[in-house]
């Protein structure tokens, strides 16, 4: 409400500037383009964590300081779609992602931002290692792709 001191309110002049400029980060992945996921058999579980041919992704940020989320949308073969979270149906996918290799968070639905990292300074690295279990049957025969987003904004 309004009052005598600041009359209808105080106007933060950077917070409003800096709202229209957009995000003041990006990211860039670096891969070897060996990830060894390719076509697998129903039942299989997959990693990019680092051992043997895995290939551990590096998530770069390229301007800071940054906030890292991360989401991931169904698996889908453009018409028949695998859903997050869990292995025991048809056509659910286990969906995770991992700073280390060792400690594994689950993509449990689709577009949902997961925290992955805070307050990255420029210029630095986080890994990122995929691990991939899919269903023990399906109703679909056809190779799923799934797209994974980091989001990075400002602290």
């Amino acid at each position: 409400g309004r009052d005598d001191v600041f009359g209808h309110g105080i106007i933060d002049a950077k917070a409003a500037l800096l709202s229209l400029a957009g995000p003041a980060v990006s990211i860039v992945i670096n891969t070897d383009g060996t990830t060894p996921f390719g076509l697998r058999g129903l039942g299989e579980t997959i990693d990019t964590t680092a051992s043997g041919t895995n290939d551990i992704q590096t998530v770069e940020v390229t301007t800071g300081p940054a906030d890292l989320t991360i989401r991931s949308g169904n698996f889908s073969d453009g018409s028949n779609v695998w859903s997050l979270g869990a292995t025991n149906g048809a056509d659910q996918v286990k969906w995770e992602f991992s700073k280390d290799g060792t400690s594994w968070i689950t993509f449990s639905s689709a577009n949902t931002l997961f925290p992955f990292d805070t307050n990255v300074a420029q210029s630095t690295t986080r890994d990122l290692s995929l691990r991939l279990t899919l269903p023990t049957l399906s109703s679909s025969g056809n190779e799923h792709t799934g797209v994974v987003t980091i989001v990075a904004t400002t602290p």
